[in-house]
Formats: C-alpha cells, structure tokens, sequence
C-alpha cells in the first residue's frame, strides 16, 4: 500500500511539474508583456514609428508586412480590431491556447469583448507571432487561413492569350499568398517582367494618388490584399470588347461578399516573345477601388461606447 501511495505523491509532483513548466515555457506570458506594452504606446501616444518598433519585436517580417495591409483593407489595427485603445485596456488581456501554435487574445470587458486568433513561432529562440486572424473571418484559425493554395503556380503560359492571362494572375496571386517580406519587390518584379508599361503606369498612378489605401491599392487585383479564401471564386472569361477578358473573384468579409473584376487582355511581346499583361479602365474611366469592408454598425457603436468619441 505504501508502494501505492508513493508512486501517487511522485505522480501528482511529476504533474505539477510538467503544468509549471508548461506554463513557463509557454507563449502566453510573451503575448501578455507585448500587448500591455503596445495598448499602453499607444495610450500615451508614441510616435507611429516608436509603435512600429515595438511591433518589429514581437512579430516576423513576414507577418509585420501583412500588418500594414491588413490596415489598409479594414481601417483598423488587427492587432487590436479596434482603431483606437482606451487606458487601462491592457488590464483586459486575456488568452487561450487555441491548438497546436494557435492563440485567442481577447481584449475588453465580456460584454464587448474582441477575440483575436494569432499563431505564435519560435525563431531563434523566442517567440513571435507570425500571423494574425484578419478580422473578416471572426474567431476562425487554422492552416487553411495561411495557406498557399497557388505554391505550384512558378511560371506563366505563353501558349494562347487566355492561358498566358490565367497563369500570370495564379502567379501573381501566389505571391500575395506567400507572405514575403518582401512582397512589395516581388510584385514590383513581375509587373515589370510581364505588365505593359501602360499598366506599369497605371498602377503607380493609382496606387500613389492621395492616401488611397495608404499606397497600398493594386489595379491588378482591385484591392490592397487577398486571402486564400478568396483563391477558389477566380475566373477568367471573354469579355464583351473583342481580344479582352474580365479576371474576376469574389472576396468574403464576414459580411456581404463584394465582387471583384478587371478588365484585361494579352498584348503580344514581338520584341522578346510571348505576352504582357495590360490592365484597362472600365467603361472609359478610372477604375475606382472597391470600398474597403468597413466595421459594423454595431461594431460603430460598440466602440464609441467603449472609447468615447475621437
């Protein structure tokens, strides 16, 4: 009996063990540290490039970079999913392992609570956060939001206009999809490699016109992102106009689907062979970006509630 008892206090120590050390070693006081730290920046007002540098430290390139559009596509921090912080609201943090590297942050008192799913790495020996939930799909997490379903798409198809078109937006696409750190040269490259300067033109055109997206709006997608969600409503289809064709796709905000669609064709390249991509302007007139998926009305009200007008 005495075995018993013995092997029961060595196995409830040996629990305990493993929980404390589980506990310490996990990310959760880490997410803690940086959002008291980031809420309270922002509280006492640092300068936008003081925040960005604390960001640097907690999150990847990778993820630092999506951060800036995530901004430009919801006007609000996807950090927070708020687009201010009142003080104290540090003093609200909570979280939750999720599975595997997934995390819950919530943030706010239970009635208004925000609840913001975020996976979690170690490089180098520490932890970053190297992607966030962006707030049109709620309190979902999972690979399928991090995915590439577009990673085999290496190289375009020369072998008719319509090929050659499908294969630069899958290429293209792939990129967005990637999240480099370096996605801004990459898509820089391949506009300028398969692109005709008139859409070249274009795109610095709108994309540097006022604070439009916060330069962030591309005229080959209609938008500053895309989500791998968005990857399966893709199509390409004869347009009205003689030699032009409409990509089109659907992107899902939590909210009412909005419709995508460019107006493009293949231009041969007799100088080099193959095709560039020349994107037009719709019923003769710019091309206006598609509204960004604004908070609710109800989100509206949760926040002026919550922070007071601004």
């Amino acid at each position: 009996m005495k075995k018993y008892i013995l092997l029961f206090i060595v196995a409830l120590a040996l629990g305990q063990t493993t929980k404390m050390y589980a506990q310490k070693n996990s990310p959760i006081p880490f997410l803690q540290r940086f959002y008291t730290q980031y809420i309270r920046s922002i509280d006492r007002m640092f300068e936008q490039d003081q925040r960005d540098s604390l960001v640097a430290t907690a999150l990847t390139q990778e993820a630092h970079e999506k951060v800036y559009r995530l901004v430009a596509a919801t006007d609000a921090d996807p950090l927070l999913r708020m687009q201010d912080a009142r003080a104290g609201l540090e003093k609200t943090f909570r979280a939750r392992q999720l599975k595997d590297g997934w995390y819950e942050v919530s943030l706010g008192e239970p009635a208004e609570q925000v609840r913001i799913p975020l996976h979690v790495t170690t490089v180098g020996g520490r932890y970053l956060i190297d992607f966030i939930t962006p707030a049109w799909h709620g309190d979902a997490y999972g690979e399928h939001l991090r995915e590439n379903p577009l990673a085999q798409a290496t190289s375009v198809d020369n072998s008719s206009e319509q090929a050659f078109i499908l294969s630069f937006y899958r290429l293209y696409l792939s990129a967005y999809l990637s999240m480099s750190k370096d996605l801004g040269a990459i898509l820089s490259g391949l506009r300028e490699r398969y692109c005709t300067l008139t859409t070249i033109g274009l795109h610095h055109e709108r994309s540097e016109s006022g604070d439009m997206d916060d330069g962030y709006y591309d005229v080959l997608i209609d938008n500053v992102d895309f989500d791998p969600t968005w990857v399966s409503s893709l199509k390409i289809q004869p347009a009205t106009q003689g030699g032009r064709y409409l990509i089109s796709y659907m992107q899902t905000t939590g909210g009412q689907p909005i419709a995508h669609s460019i107006l493009v064709s293949a231009v041969k390249n007799d100088f080099v062979g193959g095709y560039r991509l020349e994107v037009h302007k719709q019923d003769g007139a710019a091309p206006v970006p598609t509204p960004k998926p604004r908070i609710t009305e109800e989100d509206a009200r949760r926040m002026q509630h919550q922070y007071g007008d601004h």
